[in-house]
């Protein structure tokens, strides 16, 4: 399977992998047309982490428009992220969705706090 097909096959799943887009974004990088393909420890430790991902049997709830509903959001210069949970009927969080968006160049360099 080649890298791009693989990214493609993990970004279908994407709203069910927290921090998609910051887990990806070295595999991503490798697949830019001026970019050499190089393949290291930190591609390799980040496509082992979202083959893992793609394992696991998420815990994924149903939008119930009744229930008790929180925002989760996260940013930092390589992206930002976004989980949408929801209290179930036992007392628990449970992911409805996620999002997430690797910046871009221009993106990186504006100031966060």
């Amino acid at each position: 399977m080649t890298l791009r097909r693989f990214l493609g096959l993990a970004s279908f799943f994407r709203r069910f992998i927290p921090n998609y887009a910051i887990k990806a974004r070295y595999l991503t990088q490798l697949t830019k047309a001026n970019e050499i393909f190089k393949w290291e420890k930190v591609p390799e430790e980040s496509f082992e982490t979202l083959k893992r991902e793609l394992m696991i049997q998420p815990i994924l709830a149903l939008y119930n428009p009744e229930a008790k509903t929180k925002v989760h959001t996260d940013a930092c210069a390589s992206g930002i992220a976004g989980m949408l949970l929801q209290l179930g009927s036992d007392n628990k969080w449970h992911l409805v969705y996620c999002v997430s968006k690797k910046t871009t160049e221009t993106e990186t360099k504006i100031p966060y706090k």
